[in-house]
């Protein structure tokens, strides 16, 4: 096997500078308009909060969570743009790039990139936010503490703890990254969507198991019965099924995002 049909560095930087040059505009304006959001959102909320208590980092960081998700969402979803009109894909397909660079230039700037590019951007909006907000006279101006880069990280969890929430997140954006590949339009609304249904299935399914192995087990019908067993002091085996579950996940989205844009190639 050819590794360089596969992938070359020189025809990978060649295609990498070419999507920049094609897309750069549209990733430009992208970063422009999620500050725009963000300030926005700071701004309401700090506001809002000038009539509750105290802000601190009550809204910070759930915030944080809520709209990297949306963003991913956006982000992720509208890869592969070029798939979305019969005539775009096919000169999109016949372009000197192998499937793996098209796939690795998609991943690096709609996962990585905006994911790394993202926490920067949140903190900065707030900083904007918070700065608008001290222009204005409120009935209960709210002093806010300074708020470093990464504050958005509290507590002290475990190692594993923040893997699984680091390769969940790139599981999710994994799964809207090969819904943009395998619908051609509405790929964010259809994505969303699927997966929707199937966290759904996955529920009924979990409900199913609890009235096959727990038939006397009390409450509602939709109540779903898991019997607890501890690995450890900190791990039990339902959480770490979870964990194996978030993170492996892209493993095989990955995969079908590859194989899904080969069969469009043929």
């Amino acid at each position: 096997m050819n590794l360089q049909n596969h992938f070359s560095a020189s025809r990978f930087y060649k295609y990498l500078k070419y999507d920049l040059v094609l897309n750069g505009k549209t990733y430009l304006f992208a970063f422009i308009g999620l500050i725009l959001v963000l300030v926005l959102i700071h701004f309401f909320t700090i506001s809002t909060a000038s009539y509750r208590v105290n802000f601190k980092n009550n809204y910070y960081n759930p915030i944080f969570f809520f709209t990297l998700i949306g963003g991913i969402v956006i982000s992720a979803g509208t890869s592969f743009p070029s798939l979305r009109t019969s005539q775009k894909s096919i000169n999109y397909l016949l372009l000197p790039a192998s499937i793996l660079e098209k796939v690795i230039v998609q991943a690096l700037f709609r996962i990585i990139a905006f994911i790394i590019l993202f926490i920067p951007l949140y903190w900065m909006s707030f900083k904007i936010a918070y700065g608008f907000y001290g222009l204005f006279e409120w009935q209960n101006f709210i002093e806010v503490a300074p708020i470093g880069l990464f504050d958005f990280y509290r507590g002290t969890p475990s190692l594993l703890d923040v893997l699984a929430i680091i390769f969940s997140i790139i599981s999710l954006a994994s799964f809207l990254f090969a819904g943009a590949v395998y619908f051609k339009k509405h790929a964010v609304f259809k994505s969303v969507l699927a997966f929707g249904i199937l966290v759904f299935m996955w529920f009924l399914l979990m409900v199913l198991f609890s009235h096959i192995f727990y038939p006397d087990s009390s409450g509602d019908f939709f109540d779903i019965k898991i019997q607890e067993y501890k690995i450890n002091e900190e791990l039990h085996a339902s959480q770490l099924f979870t964990y194996i579950f978030g993170m492996a996940s892209s493993l095989f989205l990955l995969p079908l995002a590859y194989f899904k844009l080969k069969e469009k190639e043929v």
